[in-house]
């Protein structure tokens, strides 16, 4: 039993390590982290002007160039590079930086 106890501790505390790295690690775009101002309100899309948020490998959102796997999340605001999706779990993108 005092073995049990100490796995299953050792279990919880590499799942909160794990869990912590992944909702703190910013997934953005690398052009975005560099450029992006997070503190701004997010810009309201105009579909008048760009048929998509992304086109040509411009984020009209963020304002970046931005590499051919990234998506722009809503959620976030930002263009995560290679994008797989939101997670209300750690409430993060998932992403290339942190899909691990």
């Amino acid at each position: 039993s005092s073995l049990t106890c100490q796995v299953t501790g050792g279990i919880f505390s590499f799942h909160l390590v794990v869990h912590l790295i992944a909702s703190c690690i910013d997934p953005a775009d690398f052009n975005v982290r560099l450029m992006k101002n997070y503190s701004q309100p997010m810009p309201i899309f105009d579909r008048s002007k760009h048929a998509h948020v992304i086109q040509n490998q411009f984020c009209h959102l963020c304002k970046v160039t931005v590499n051919k796997k990234t998506k722009h999340c809503i959620s976030c605001n930002k263009c995560v590079s290679g994008f797989d999706h939101h997670c209300k779990w750690i409430n993060n993108c998932v992403g290339s930086r942190n899909y691990w």
